[in-house]
């Protein structure tokens, strides 16, 4: 929505998204962004588009990771205390 509402406000921040492109378009970039794959087949040109990618691409990275982490810690873990753990 917001990639959406800066190309109403300023047409030409990004390659290959315009204001008549399909809400699809729009989902598909901010998706490939939050999950930091990245295509290039859309990419941003102007200073505030790059800092509004940039700010999702570290959320996108911060989620993905925070979501990760308590998984790692578990295998670091001893094996009595995973039990545990689980039978509480």
């Amino acid at each position: 929505m917001l990639y959406w509402l800066l190309i109403w406000i300023a047409p030409g921040s990004f390659i290959g998204l315009a204001p008549q492109s399909h809400f699809f378009d729009y989902f598909y970039f901010s998706y490939i962004t939050f999950t930091t794959t990245g295509y290039e087949d859309v990419y941003p040109i102007t200073a505030f588009a790059k800092a509004l990618v940039t700010s999702e691409i570290i959320i996108g990275i911060y989620i993905n990771c925070h979501n990760c982490l308590p998984e790692l810690q578990a295998d670091n873990q001893p094996q009595e205390k995973r039990i545990k753990k689980i039978t509480r």
